[in-house]
């Protein structure tokens, strides 16, 4: 697929138990880098949708039925701090 013009970043946080906030960070094989959830557009996709398909490749994750920003709500649900 073509790229398009826009490169996104996605940063996958959460607020710990103590307050403060854990970052996820993600390793690659192919060149021993630490990284976040990073790419590019393809076609007419917006950054938005940019930053759900990246993440979907990297965690596994179904963006199709929750969108990015509720990831850490559901975390913190889990942990009872919402």
């Amino acid at each position: 697929m073509p790229r398009a013009p826009i490169n996104i970043i996605a940063i996958p946080f959460r607020k710990a138990g103590d307050g403060n906030f854990e970052f996820a960070l993600f390793h690659r094989a192919d060149d021993s880098m630490w990284h976040f959830v990073s790419g590019g557009a393809e076609d007419d996709e917006t950054a938005f949708e940019a930053a759900q398909r990246e993440a979907t490749k990297l965690l596994n994750w179904d963006s199709n039925r929750v969108a990015l920003w509720e990831l850490n709500q559901r975390l913190l649900r889990k942990q009872g701090k919402v």
